[in-house]
This record gives C-alpha cells, sequence and structure tokens, in this order.
C-alpha cells in the first residue's frame, strides 16, 4: 500500500527549498523495518497457505492492517502542514497516484496478458469490465473485493479511498487549542464506526470469513486504523517527541509478536468480539511504538531497502509464484527435498527473487517517476 510504502517526504512550493526537520526526523528508519516485516509476513502467509503447508491467519489479517495505520502516519507526517488548497489537494492525489499506480498497473497487465495466453475468455471479459476503474485506482469506491484484478489490490483500492477522503481527515487532525479532543473524537468515531462494521458483517465471529470477504473488505472494515495511523502522524510531526532510548526495542517487539500470536481461533473470531476490538487498538499501538525506535548502520541500511522493496514485495509475490509454477519450475528440487521442506524453499526463493524485483522496479521506474513528479506537483509549505 503506498501510503504504507512512501518516504515521508514532502517538497516545498517550486523553486523553495525542502522543509526543515528535525534531525533525523525525516524518514522513520525503523517504520521501514515494520513495514518491511509485515510485507515479509503477508508474503509467508500466502506461500503456505497456497501450498497447505501452514495457517497463520493472525498474520496473514493483521501485517495488512498495520500498512493500512502507517499509511495514515506517513500521510499525514508528509502532508498535514501542506494540503490546505483545492490545488493543494489535487496535487497530494496525483503524487499518490503515481506512487501507488506503476506498479499496480504493470502487475495488471501481467495478469491480463497471462488470461489473453491461456485464453480464459470468459475471465478475460469479466476482468475487462473492471479494467477502467482499475487503471484510475477507483475500485475502491465500489466493491474492491471483488473489482480488484490484481491479488491483494483490494487494499489499495481502500487506501486510494481513504487519500480521497484525507481532507475530512485534516479536520480532525489541525493543530489548535482544540486538536487533542479532535483527535480523541476521530479516534472514538473510527473505532465506533469499525468495530459496529465488522461485528455485522462477521455475525460477531460466527460467520465463514470466505463466505463473507467481499462484504468485509470495505473502508468502513479499516477506518480505525488509518485513523489512528494518522493521529500517530500528526503526533510526530508536533516535533515534541525525541527518539526512543535503545531497551525501548523490548517493549516494541513484544507489542509486534502479540499482535501477530495465533491463537488458532477462525478469521471471523480474531477480528471480533475481544480479539478483534483488543488488536484493533494494538494495531496502531504497534506503529506508535515503532515510530522513534533508534537505528543506526547496517541496520537503518537494510531497514531503508527494505522499505523501498516493500511495495514491490507485497504485489510481486503472487505473480513470482504463479509465474514459477505455471512454467514448472516449482518441481526443482522435489527429487532431493520432502514435500514439506520443499514447499519451504519454494516460499523463500519467491520471496527473494520479489524483493529483487521489487528493488530494480522502484529504482528504475518508481523512484525516478516519483523524482519528477514532485518537481511538477507542488504543495504549499508548512
Amino acid at each position: 500500500m503506498a501510503g504504507a510504502f512512501s518516504d515521508y517526504g514532502s517538497q516545498g512550493r517550486a523553486g523553495g527549498p525542502p522543509e526543515v526537520r528535525a534531525p533525523d526526523q525525516g524518514r522513520m528508519h525503523a517504520l521501514d523495518l515494520l513495514r518491511g516485516g509485515c510485507a515479509i509476513g503477508v508474503a509467508v502467509y500466502h506461500l503456505l497457505n497456497w501450498q497447505s503447508l501452514a495457517r497463520l491467519d493472525a498474520i496473514g489479517l493483521y501485517a495488512v492492517y498495520v500498512f493500512f495505520a502507517l499509511s495514515g502516519a506517513s500521510i499525514t507526517f508528509a502532508y498535514v502542514r501542506k494540503v490546505r488548497t483545492l490545488d493543494d489537494f489535487a496535487a497530494f492525489i496525483a503524487l499518490r497516484f503515481v506512487r501507488l499506480a506503476p506498479l499496480y498497473i504493470a502487475v495488471l497487465v501481467v495478469a491480463m496478458a497471462y488470461r489473453f495466453v491461456a485464453r480464459d475468455s470468459e475471465a478475460v471479459v469479466l476482468k475487462l469490465t473492471a479494467l477502467w476503474s482499475n487503471l484510475t485506482m477507483l475500485f475502491g469506491l465500489g466493491n474492491p473485493g471483488s473489482t480488484s484484478l490484481v491479488i491483494g489490490g483490494w487494499s489499495l483500492g481502500i487506501e486510494f479511498l481513504f487519500y480521497l477522503l484525507f481532507p475530512v481527515f485534516l479536520l480532525f487532525l489541525r493543530s489548535g487549542a482544540s486538536s487533542t479532543a479532535r483527535m480523541v473524537c476521530l479516534l472514538g468515531g473510527a473505532f465506533a464506526v469499525q468495530v459496529s462494521f465488522v461485528h455485522g458483517v462477521l455475525d460477531l465471529g460466527q460467520a465463514n470469513f470466505p463466505d463473507r470477504v467481499f462484504a468485509y473488505t470495505q473502508f468502513s472494515a479499516f477506518i480505525a486504523y488509518f485513523s489512528g495511523g494518522c493521529v500517530v502522524g500528526a503526533w510526530l510531526r508536533s516535533g515534541s517527541l525525541r527518539e526512543w532510548p535503545v531497551w525501548a526495542w523490548v517493549p516494541a517487539l513484544l507489542l509486534f509478536f502479540c499482535l501477530f500470536h495465533d491463537s488458532g481461533q477462525s478469521q471471523s473470531e480474531l477480528l471480533t468480539g475481544w480479539q478483534g476490538g483488543g488488536r484493533a487498538v494494538l494495531t496502531v499501538l504497534v506503529v506508535a511504538a515503532w515510530s522513534r525506535l533508534p537505528t543506526s548502520g547496517i541496520i537503518r541500511s537494510v531497514a531503508k531497502r527494505l522499505g523501498d522493496a516493500s511495495y514491490g514485495l507485497y504485489l510481486l509475490h503472487p505473480v513470482i509464484f504463479y509465474a514459477v509454477t505455471a512454467m514448472g519450475f516449482a518441481s526443482i528440487g522435489r527429487a532431493f527435498l520432502p514435500a514439506r521442506e520443499h514447499g519451504f524453499a519454494l516460499a523463500i526463493v519467491v520471496i527473494a527473487v520479489s524483493l529483487l524485483v521489487a528493488m530494480l522496479f522502484h529504482h528504475f521506474v518508481e523512484k525516478p517517476l516519483l523524482t519528477r513528479s514532485r518537481a511538477r506537483f507542488t504543495l504549499g509549505a508548512g
């Protein structure tokens, strides 16, 4: 999700200098690590599940929800003081589209090409009806779970809808005498909407999640994550927080493992009741706890590269996996490894290849496009 994978950077108006920032506040490298870890978690969840090796439902669900919170935090941190006019908002949407669309469209082209090669005419016709909404990233306005043409794309459609609604969130995030009260209202209202919607769709955990997944994948099911992230971003933008001490890594990691602990419950049970409400709060707390963790040296370098490649890993690992499977490469090694070990080895290879392709795409396509776009679409200086 593009906001979740953004670099927090923002330029002033054309000809103006970059925004003056507090030391090391331009990019939060621990959040890059969190982002990369969650992207790897989603890939592991899919690759093990598709091979019937393991079900890690807590990771599969809540790693994506961390992305929503990261998205709210990153775009609020970067834009809360800059989106003030309609022109600013248009530039903001253009920048977010450029960040989101290139890789999504590239994966979409591959998916469509595969359908043509496979001569699956029924699927091609069905996909063509949703093509325009996917190319414009507006499929989140409808039913993204069923209209997304890319595996995992539903979350991007919902995220783009949050971008379109960002001015509404800004009404609660502007600094001022009543800013704390407004943020509390935002969090409380968003949490109430999300809990009510999720409980209604999933029948308080009694529904079979796959049967309700399209009804579930609506922005109302994730609004508390994004809103909580927005509050974290505004909190960080205030500049009043210093970097946490090194020992803060211990509670931050404990929160991380508590969030993704899989108790063996069904997906519906993980999303409703005390499990759902508690993990929703924990999702935002994880992002807040990781936001000021100290990093240095090789850890910072690895974090930056993981952050840059996370979006690509999220979208590319299904493509790489099914390409490897379709071309027969998935069978390599079966003569030397037991079935279970072979499946785990294949997952590692797919993740490694996906990370490599993601890094290359970011360096040669996304980064140049973003650089030119930031020069073209400028927002007001904070």
